[in-house]
């Protein structure tokens, strides 16, 4: 679930979270190690979110946990 945002609308704090397999972040606790996405339209390990296609995201860095 999120606790903080950058560039995603403070309304999702506390109310938006992934699904197993969905998000960088799902890739980053799967790996136990930091990670990124040059280009979500590209992206094959995970499902990105509807979010980040609405957001026009591109690119991502996953921290680790």
């Amino acid at each position: 679930t999120m606790h903080d945002v950058l560039g995603f609308p403070e309304s999702m704090i506390g109310h938006f979270s992934l699904a197993e397999g969905q998000g960088i972040a799902s890739l980053v606790v799967r790996n136990k190690r930091p990670d990124t996405v040059l280009d979500f339209t590209q992206e094959t390990r995970f499902e990105a979110p509807a979010i980040i296609r609405e957001k026009r995201i591109l690119s991502a860095v996953g921290p680790c946990p």
